[in-house]
């Protein structure tokens, strides 16, 4: 369990994917005054929470392990 808060690459991506799905609700609250619990666990929308985790993961894989990596081309190409 010790080693899962240990991987940056999980981490990164998990905080920013959560950031922009909060985003997406604030900006939801902001427009509609009102909150819809759609907004929380929902897909679609912008900004899209599921790109900005895919480019998170992405990123951070070729950072930790190198943009030669089979990790960042299965990251890139997800």
């Amino acid at each position: 369990m010790n080693s899962l808060f240990n991987n940056k690459v999980l981490i990164i991506t998990s905080v920013v994917w959560i950031s922009v799905q909060g985003i997406k609700v604030s900006l939801g609250i902001i427009r509609e005054r009102k909150f819809n619990f759609k907004w929380l666990i929902g897909t679609g929308g912008m900004p899209s929470s599921h790109a900005a985790g895919a480019t998170a993961l992405a990123a951070t894989s070729g950072l930790q392990m190198g943009f030669q990596s089979v990790e960042f081309a299965l990251a890139f190409i997800f």
